[in-house]
């Protein structure tokens, strides 16, 4: 049906997660703070040490006002 194919880059949802809290100019702790985890779990998603769970990956979703697809994909032939 004309879908264009998506790949899974780990480096593309670590850097995504850090770029939203970036912008909304919090703090890792203050991430840490609204997910209930340790600023220590925060910087682990961010730095690729540990992937995030579903229930986080959907109060990023809700929290910045971005699909979770947005979060985990990128198109083929985007940025390349």
């Amino acid at each position: 049906m004309g879908s264009k194919a998506v790949s899974f880059d780990p480096f593309i949802l670590c850097s995504n997660l850090k770029s939203l809290r970036e912008t909304a100019h919090m703090s890792q702790t203050d991430v840490a703070k609204k997910l209930g985890v340790s600023q220590n779990s925060v910087w682990k998603y961010e730095s690729g040490q540990a992937e995030p769970s579903l229930a986080v990956l959907l109060w990023y979703s809700r929290e910045f006002g971005i699909s979770v697809d947005s979060l985990l994909l990128r198109k083929e032939g985007e940025n390349d």
